[in-house]
């Protein structure tokens, strides 16, 4: 089981947003002090998204490599929509580069670098009421999530990070009906994000078996805590 804290960034600073709405943003702090205090906590692996660049309104990419030299994996997303801003984190020692607007919009392109960079690659299934969103959940897309999970083990990508955008920051609990879908698929690995909100919560999702969890507000607000690096 994976556990990963989060820190979103925004403006240069560790956020969590409402529902992904941009109007609504709490500060947490300085990034590099939130990780310190995660590794602190015995966390190995870490997600990050530059929110920034999730919007298309300038990026958060030095901040980012230099969190990419602390001593933890970090998989990280938003904005990565070329192969230079691909390549350029995991060249610095990004564990994995997450796609979701360039899954939908640039398939070539995550074929390339899954070609280039085996198991390093996951794809973010963002959805609000069912349907994908993309552009930093922006912009909803007519594209079947069936369709596009087919598309994507047909080239070999098996890790996907699902997240309830309605549920995202809101601590009511994720989309449980949906992971116990998902993990059905033979060969995915689905990762929970959006709603975490329990130590009960973190339970269900290891009873169903998803490959991680991705937490943040939750850790922030001292709802679920991390102990040697497990969520709990």
């Amino acid at each position: 089981m994976k556990y990963y804290p989060a820190i979103d960034i925004y403006n240069g600073q560790g956020v969590r947003l409402l529902k992904g709405d941009f109007n609504k943003v709490k500060v947490y702090g300085d990034p590099l002090t939130l990780i310190d205090k995660f590794i602190e906590n015995g966390a190995t692996d870490l997600h990050v998204v530059d929110l920034n660049g999730a919007k298309q309104m300038g990026d958060n990419q030095n901040l980012i490599l230099e969190l990419l030299k602390k001593k933890i994996n970090i998989q990280i997303g938003g904005g990565i929509r070329n192969l230079s801003i691909a390549e350029s984190y995991l060249k610095n020692g990004a564990k994995t580069i997450v796609l979701g607007t360039a899954a939908i919009k640039d398939f070539e392109m995550v074929k390339t670098l899954n070609q280039k960079y085996p198991n390093q690659i996951a794809i973010a299934l963002d959805a609000r009421k069912g349907e994908l969103s993309v552009e930093g959940w922006l912009e909803q897309v007519n594209l079947s999530m069936d369709v596009l999970l087919t598309q994507l083990m047909a080239i070999g990508l098996k890790r996907i990070i699902y997240t309830d955008i309605l549920r995202d920051g809101m601590l009511s609990g994720p989309n449980f009906k949906m992971y116990e879908k998902l993990v059905k698929r033979k060969g995915l690995e689905v990762v929970a994000s959006g709603g975490i909100s329990s130590s009960e919560d973190v339970k269900q999702l290891e009873q169903i078996g998803v490959f991680g969890m991705i937490v943040g507000k939750a850790l922030y607000e001292n709802h679920i805590k991390l102990v040697g690096g497990i969520l709990c």
